[in-house]
């Protein structure tokens, strides 16, 4: 069930960076409806996944990004949340939730709760992944005896897990393929690729932003964070004023190494 959870999220977050609605997506998802609607102005929730000791939930904005992230965090505020100093428990959502870095974690008596603001002003998602406090200190009593994932330690995969390369961006040099996810959805051809790579977060931004610049895509977001060791950049090819391709490359440090997952998208006539 982890692994279902963890690609829908891969999916909605793909989909929603290259312009589908979350709404739209989870419409066509049997066994998932909306959420609570409006719970702060500006801002809906639209989906929550329970399982295990997690629960999942979507919201969309049209706010800008630091308006969405003040109004969300003050209802978290009102709701009995404050920001959380734990490192354990980020490193418990990164690793056992499978979230990017660059959240805040936040926390009320019994509870943990990470927040993710991706998107652009006017079109911003909304990730929450919530646990209980009790489910994260089981966790890093674990990772502090050696018996987590983090105290085994990240290592290369030997081989690529099954899937098929982007023939739009190519991947970078020696990284494997950790992951793969693929979906027709109206026509449109979807498909998500992750790897792991020992290299520095530096080359592989230049990298990918040599490619796109010289392959002649328009790139409509480029970020590069050194100190977050993390970077992605967001575009498109077109034929003739006609867009055919979308696609989002994202790279962070996962402990020593590095993950990349690029999103393409081949539209339909």
């Amino acid at each position: 069930m982890r692994r279902f959870c963890t690609l829908l999220l891969i999916g909605l977050i793909s989909f929603s960076l290259l312009g589908c609605g979350i709404g739209d997506i989870i419409d066509r998802i049997p066994g998932f409806g909306g959420g609570e609607g409006e719970v702060a102005d500006g801002i809906h929730h639209d989906l929550t996944i329970e399982y295990d000791n997690h629960v999942y939930k979507v919201y969309e904005s049209t706010l800008d990004h630091d308006e969405a992230t003040n109004r969300f965090e003050d209802l978290l505020e009102s709701r009995g949340y404050v920001i959380s100093e734990d490192d354990a428990a980020e490193a418990f959502f990164v690793e056992e939730g499978d979230v990017s870095h660059g959240g805040q974690t936040f926390e009320d008596d019994d509870h943990f709760k990470y927040v993710l603001v991706t998107g652009s002003d006017g079109d911003i998602s909304i990730f929450t992944l919530l646990a209980e406090k009790s489910t994260v200190d089981d966790y890093d009593k674990n990772d502090s005896n050696g018996n987590g994932q983090n105290g085994n330690g990240l290592t290369m995969p030997d081989e690529d897990v099954d899937g098929e390369d982007s023939t739009l961006i190519e991947r970078y040099p020696t990284s494997i393929r950790t992951d793969y996810v693929h979906v027709v959805e109206d026509g449109d051809e979807k498909r998500s690729n992750t790897y792991l790579v020992d290299a520095e977060i530096e080359d592989v931004y230049t990298f990918f932003f040599d490619m796109v610049d010289s392959e002649g895509f328009e790139i409509t977001e480029n970020i590069y964070s050194p100190s977050e060791n993390a970077m992605h950049i967001q575009g498109y090819y077109d034929e003739g004023h006609v867009q055919t391709h979308g696609f989002h490359i994202v790279a962070q440090s996962k402990e020593h190494l590095i993950e990349i997952t690029i999103y393409t998208t081949q539209y339909g006539d």
